[in-house]
């Protein structure tokens, strides 16, 4: 069996797991970032492939369309701000400008930085008031409703997953990362 795991940096690990559940297969990764329906090398990629297991994204629809012959899966993008809702990621030159904790900032920290504040005055945004004006509070809700919507849309249904996965706390490594055993 030949398969294709496409998607986003989680194509990786939901791959490996794959490979781990079905030894016997060739197991194929292809980051979205890196390919698209455009590049002339996404059709060679998938040449082999009797099986696509794709994240829900703008090439998905197409991937049915000019691979009728291949069994197309889809799975949920897993994005979960529920324990991080002050992270973001700050682009300068449209890349992303790095942190000691790699790509990811804390929304807050770079407000106050764009808008000359000091440390010490940065420091004084860390409070519950701001917390609830910037709708952090209610981070987990709106964030588990995203995912189970995520899951519904790529007809893979996550409710009872993540009730399991919210019993093992933290489930998440940051908003788009999660843990292996999420992936499994």
């Amino acid at each position: 069996m030949k398969i294709a795991v496409v998607g986003n940096c989680q194509h990786a690990p939901l791959a490996q797991c794959l490979q781990v559940l079905l030894p016997a297969a060739k197991i194929k990764m292809i980051a979205l970032n890196q390919r698209g329906a455009t590049d002339p090398a996404w059709d060679s990629s998938f040449a082999d492939s009797e099986i696509i297991v794709t994240q829900l994204s703008p090439e998905s629809p197409s991937l049915a369309e000019r691979y009728p012959n291949k069994q197309i899966l889809t799975y949920p993008r897993l994005a979960f701000a529920g324990y991080f809702p002050d992270f973001t990621m700050v682009y300068a030159n449209g890349r992303p400008i790095g942190s000691p904790i790699g790509n990811f900032h804390s929304s807050i920290a770079a407000w106050a930085f764009a808008n000359g504040l000091t440390a010490s005055s940065a420091c004084q945004l860390f409070l519950e008031d701001v917390y609830l004006f910037l709708g952090y509070l209610d981070s987990w809700t709106k964030a588990e409703g995203a995912l189970l919507r995520e899951g519904q849309l790529s007809g893979f249904p996550l409710n009872d997953l993540l009730a399991k996965w919210t019993r093992r706390h933290p489930f998440m490594h940051a908003a788009t990362h999660p843990k292996l055993f999420v992936m499994a």
